[in-house]
């Protein structure tokens, strides 16, 4: 795998960055707290590492939009406290099977809309601990079901 480590949001283009290189995996360290569209549409990511941000995050909406090799996701100890947004977060990640969201803090969060749309091999989701679960679960059985 290549790895990229990023330490700060403002000096890097990710999409332009990566779009030659294959099965890349993204360890971010810093950024602005807005992660909104961060990694749209990157399509050659397998694993992002977000667990070392240690900023709160204030919007995750379309942050995994149609990241169609995207296989592995660590947001442990991502902070959600003041995030508002997480609308399609992972529409179109057609190759993600397992994710844990037990430890999101959605207290503020007023768009889930389609978080897993076309997520069609997501077959283990945790969200034990999550405030708005009922209606996240809600959207992914939707999806499993149909």
């Amino acid at each position: 795998n290549n790895i990229i480590e990023i330490n700060n949001y403002q000096t890097i283009d990710i999409n332009t960055e990566t779009q030659y290189i294959n099965n890349i995996k993204i360890i971010w360290n810093n950024f602005n707290g807005y992660l909104f569209q961060a990694f749209k549409e990157i399509s050659n990511i397998i694993e992002v590492d977000l667990s070392k941000l240690n900023v709160p995050v204030t919007n995750m909406g379309d942050l995994f939009w149609s990241c169609t090799s995207l296989k592995n996701v660590n947001l442990t100890n991502f902070d959600t406290s003041l995030n508002t947004n997480m609308g399609h977060t992972f529409t179109n990640c057609i190759y993600l099977i397992s994710l844990d969201l037990s430890f999101l803090d959605t207290s503020n969060v007023q768009y889930m809309d389609n978080m897993f749309l076309n997520c069609i091999s997501l077959k283990s989701l945790n969200l034990s601990n999550l405030q708005q679960m009922f209606l996240v679960l809600i959207i992914y059985l939707k999806i499993v079901l149909l």
